[in-house]
């Protein structure tokens, strides 16, 4: 039988209802008293949107009382799954009879922050509650700054390079070396370091990153060790 059957069949059993008993059937109110119907009772919540975090988590985290009826506040639920310190945002629609669709959107990590465990972070810093041992996680290593702000100014450096997903994905560390001034470490065999002057200009990574597959391929018996950016419209390597 279709949601939409289920429905229709629902709405006529309260009008009979309320016609036998001698109460009309408000529409006004059938949300309310829809609730009332067993059919309607939640059985199924789906969660769309998760990558870092278990549905089966986030499930267990609405904690729907058993009397839960899809007809209910929607709107309160999704605020309750908001309050999961991995979810920004979340909605949630009907699937009648008896289901909730959650769409969710989580935080981002964008750094494992070394701490000196390595901890997942988003890009204000925040730790995530991401389980490394289950999730694969590829992403930079970025070391805990003394300079005021300095870690949160390497993290957002960090999430303005991954514009560029081929850079990023080659990236291994990233460092604030002082106020203005970052190192981020990468590729491999052998690593390289790229000197970047703050605020960061993702085109500046495509250049630099041209620069060196040119001089790799000019001398490729001369290993690179630096790619230094921080000179206006100019890219000088170093072997």
């Amino acid at each position: 039988m279709t949601a939409a059957v289920y429905f229709r069949r629902a709405l006529v059993g309260l009008a009979l209802a309320g016609a036998v008993g001698g109460t009309a059937f408000v529409v006004d109110r059938a949300p309310e008293q829809l609730a009332r119907i067993e059919v309607f009772r939640v059985r199924d919540v789906a969660v769309e949107g998760v990558r870092w975090t278990r549905a089966l988590e986030l499930r267990a985290h609405l904690a729907l009382p058993d009397s839960a009826s899809v007809w209910h506040d929607l709107d309160a639920w999704a605020r309750r799954l908001e309050q999961h310190e991995m979810i920004v945002s979340a909605t949630v629609r009907r699937r009648l009879p008896s289901t909730l669709v959650f769409s969710v959107r989580e935080r981002e990590p964008v750094a494992l922050l070394s701490t000196p465990t390595l901890v997942p972070v988003d890009r204000d810093g925040r730790p995530l509650p991401i389980d490394l041992a289950r999730v694969s996680v590829d992403l930079p290593i970025v070391e805990a700054n003394d300079l005021p702000g300095g870690t949160r100014t390497a993290l957002h450096a960090v999430e303005r390079m991954r514009v560029d997903p081929a850079f990023f994905a080659e990236l291994s560390a990233v460092d604030l070396a002082a106020d203005d001034e970052l190192v981020a470490w990468w590729g491999a065999d052998p690593v390289v370091a790229f000197r970047l002057d703050l605020p960061l200009e993702p085109h500046r990574l495509a250049e630099g990153v041209q620069v060196y597959e040119d001089a790799r391929q000019r001398f490729p018996d001369r290993p690179l060790r630096e790619v230094d950016l921080r000179f206006v419209e100019q890219v000088v390597v170093r072997f």
